[in-house]
């Protein structure tokens, strides 16, 4: 039996963590066995027939599945004020997740959301303290955003999603917990609404969203490079940053291509900052991940002033 401690986490993401995130780590169950050979060929095998196998793409004719998805989080929270009925069914379906480019078995189930939580909190902790306003792009039933309340209790919170449903997962939330300043609004990344402006000086973010439009994701960066943010943070599958030379780096890739997940985008940004239209602060990859992908990896950028 191990556990992943905070001195995994700072060796993985090359930091020193604050006191705060220590706290926030040890609230976790990280334990976990290691995969023996066996099991891991077993595993190979599983991802290779996949790969082989027709799936469903992302894009945007899966608008009515995500609809469905967080309306079921809707009816679980409306019949519930646990926090839990907010997080989104996909989470410990495997019970297999990528660490530090390897699989582990968890003790716990929900394994994978723990880290995806404490990678938010690092986020939250190193890059979005002192803005006033920040949004998530994607935000589905704004799972994120009711982290970063515990971090950021007097901030503004704005989610933003192309389902209903989310908004109205957002709204039951903010209403039950009475936050005044946890908001909602629709958002299409495939058709931006130019008309939704950000406040002075906000943070964007996007956390396993964006991947959803594959290469669909210019009129979203034009859109932000025209409402000027003043940070933008996207935690994706970033296939540019994996190591395609490791076996699991590899079929994660493939797995990016055949479900038409995010490609091409970090390559994108670099040709701004070329261009000298953005600055790209921060490329790295926080080696968290599903039995399926190393889909966590880090980009963070601003608009260059006009």
């Amino acid at each position: 039996m191990n556990t992943i401690d905070a001195s995994d986490f700072e060796r993985a993401w090359n930091c020193t963590l604050s006191p705060w995130m220590r706290g926030r780590i040890a609230q976790h169950d990280l334990r976990y066995t290691e995969i023996d050979q066996a099991e891991r060929d077993q595993l190979i095998l599983r991802v290779l027939d996949f790969l082989n196998d027709d799936v469903v793409q992302s894009g945007r004719h899966r608008a009515d599945d995500w609809e469905r998805g967080w309306a079921q989080n809707l009816t679980e929270l409306q019949e519930s004020s646990a926090a839990e009925a907010i997080i989104p069914k996909y989470f410990g379906k495997i019970p297999i997740v990528r660490w530090c480019q390897r699989w582990i078995a968890p003790v716990d189930r929900g394994l994978e959301y723990s880290m995806l939580s404490v990678l938010l909190d690092w986020v939250a902790d190193t890059y979005l303290q002192g803005y006033s306003s920040i949004y998530e792009f994607g935000c589905g039933t704004g799972h994120n955003l009711v982290r970063l309340r515990e971090r950021f209790p007097e901030a503004e919170l704005t989610g933003l999603d192309w389902a209903t449903s989310s908004q109205g997962v957002i709204q039951a939330y903010a209403a039950k917990t009475g936050d005044s300043r946890l908001h909602a609004a629709i958002f299409a990344y495939f058709d931006p609404d130019a008309d939704f402006d950000l406040a002075d000086s906000s943070a964007v973010f996007t956390m396993a969203s964006l991947e959803q439009i594959g290469t669909n994701y210019g009129a979203f960066v034009d859109y932000l490079l025209d409402k000027q943010p003043a940070l933008v943070i996207n935690v994706e599958p970033i296939g540019e940053l994996l190591d395609q030379t490791q076996l699991l780096d590899y079929l994660s890739v493939r797995y990016f291509e055949k479900r038409k997940y995010l490609q091409g985008y970090l390559d994108h940004l670099r040709g701004l900052q070329e261009q000298g239209r953005i600055e790209i602060l921060e490329e790295r990859r926080s080696f968290v991940g599903s039995f399926f992908i190393d889909g966590y990896s880090l980009v963070i950028w601003r608009p260059v002033v006009s």
